[in-house]
């Protein structure tokens, strides 16, 4: 099976695993990425560096010149390697759904991961274009059963084309000489006693680390051992 992954953001290498995990199982897999996207670890499968990353200071109609070439030569990809499947995860601007049912009018078998039920920081418009490209998808895949019947109620969407695959780990990502809990609280300088809450990712306002923030307040008055680490990059 030939399987085109289409995965424009920086972000964690959740995308780049599914592409080896997917080549070890034996198919022939192409990733599309940004320009300036570098994986962090050895990769079995194509990867082509075509999407223009976000910002720089390039200019506008640089920016606008870059966005089409990139949109036109993964239209001639498709075209002549004729992928089985073609599969998005994201979509960094609003434009490329319109791409999306391009393809999808040409006849190209689309699978979409929803990894969310709405974008976060969703609009009015968010939902219908949500729905469009959830209608377009041959076959869509959640994280969990919760997903999957949330999407099917709200967009009215054929639970039958809703596949629940469970998220992978991020095992990769620890070292073989991985420090153990002492360890660890003495190099972030946290007690050893102390009652950890973490709180890890983006720092952003869907998060509600706002919330987060006003709760531990209260909680740490009931609870002096209680401390609150936030390990994340804050939004631009």
């Amino acid at each position: 099976m030939k399987i085109l992954m289409i995965d424009p953001l920086i972000g964690n290498e959740y995308v780049a695993l599914l592409c080896s995990g997917l080549n070890k199982a034996g198919a022939e897999v192409t990733l599309i990425v940004t320009e300036n996207r570098e994986i962090s670890f050895p990769v079995n499968f194509e990867v082509k560096k075509w999407s223009p990353p976000k910002g720089g200071s390039s200019s506008r109609f640089i920016k606008v010149f870059k966005y089409i070439r990139d949109l036109s030569r993964l239209f001639f990809l498709i075209r002549n390697n004729k992928p089985d499947v073609v599969h998005y995860h994201f979509f960094r601007r609003k434009s490329e759904i319109l791409f999306y049912l391009l393809l999808r009018a040409f006849g190209v078998k689309l699978i979409y991961t929803a990894h969310n039920i709405l974008p976060h920081e969703s609009k009015r418009i968010d939902y219908f274009l949500s729905y469009l490209v959830l209608k377009g998808a041959r076959r869509i895949i959640v994280h969990s059963q919760y997903i999957k019947t949330k999407i099917s109620g709200i967009f009215k969407t054929d639970s039958d084309k809703i596949t629940v695959i469970p998220h992978g780990n991020f095992d990769f990502y620890i070292s073989g000489n991985s420090l153990d809990k002492c360890e660890s609280r003495k190099k972030l300088g946290l007690n050893e006693r102390s009652n950890i809450i973490l709180f890890f990712g983006f720092i952003r306002e869907y998060k509600g680390l706002a919330l987060l923030l006003e709760a531990f307040e209260i909680a740490a008055l009931k609870d002096e051992n209680l401390e609150l680490l936030i390990a994340g990059e804050p939004a631009s």
